[in-house]
């Protein structure tokens, strides 16, 4: 293992952003160990109703058709490294009251030997709703409270990246298609990146570089991600009177790459 000093408390990348499951508000949306090998996350229960919350890790990855899928224990897959055997997490359950919140903490431990690179994993959070049951008395002198699960469950990724790591992309083709929504622009690249990137994509017309009405959608570029591919719907973008259009591709929630134009191409109209 490579020791680091610990230059952050932990680094967490868009701040504002979180993810909702129910009322449970979760934040970050993502972690990231890099020279830190210790962060937190933060659960608050904006609800009425009292919460009862339990922790699982989950390997989603990319296959080779760039579809998402659920990785077995015990079995691997060509460039993606899990991250979960790695990291400690406490506590393990948690029951939130209305408006209350709770700190889960993590701990990466670094073997000796670990190799260079990027380890992934989704931290799952299930969530049920915690009810107070009414039981006959006649039936059940006294009555009886009982926990009646109303399942939802959601996931943000923990990454861990071992020693030097960099996002090496190309733009294989930006075209203009036809799609039974309307027009769209089908976007495919080659990743040979050793970390994940993701990115913010921007029409460019006219010297226009970033403004919010010319935002396409978002990519995420994972290490084993070799050739993503995405058609974004751009209907309500006029691009028709753009001359020269270009794709942006922006870096976000990287320490390199944030907020920086990480790769350009021309836009092939086609028909359109």
């Amino acid at each position: 293992m490579r020791k680091f000093l610990i230059f952050f408390a932990f680094l967490i990348f868009g701040v504002s952003a979180s993810y909702k499951a129910d009322a449970l508000h979760i934040s970050p949306f993502m972690v990231v160990f890099d020279k830190n090998n210790s962060a937190t996350i933060t659960l608050n229960n904006r609800g009425n109703q009292a919460k009862v919350v339990t922790f699982e890790w989950n390997r989603r990855y990319y296959t080779s058709d760039d579809v998402v899928d659920i990785l077995p224990e015990g079995q691997t897959s060509p460039g993606y490294n899990p991250a979960d055997p790695y990291i400690q997490f406490s506590p393990r359950r948690a029951i939130l009251k209305p408006k209350q919140a709770q700190i889960i903490r993590l701990i990466v431990k670094r073997p000796a030997d670990m190799a260079p690179g990027e380890y992934r994993s989704h931290f799952t959070i299930i969530t049920d709703d915690l009810v107070e049951e009414k039981v006959d008395a006649q039936a059940n002198a006294g009555g009886v409270s009982g926990l009646v699960s109303v399942n939802v469950s959601t996931g943000i990724p923990v990454f861990i990246r071992q020693g030097e790591t960099q996002a090496i992309a190309d733009i294989q083709s930006a075209n203009v298609v036809a799609t039974p929504q309307g027009p769209g622009l089908d976007v495919r690249m080659s990743y040979n990146g050793t970390r994940s990137l993701y990115t913010d994509l921007y029409i460019e017309c006219d010297g226009d570089a970033t403004q919010k009405e010319n935002y396409v959608g978002s990519m995420r570029l994972y290490v084993e991600r070799e050739s993503p591919q995405r058609t974004f719907a751009i209907r309500k973008l006029d691009i028709s009177q753009c001359s020269n259009p270009q794709l942006n591709v922006m870096g976000v929630r990287d320490l390199e790459w944030g907020g920086k134009l990480f790769k350009q191409v021309p836009i092939n109209m086609g028909t359109f």
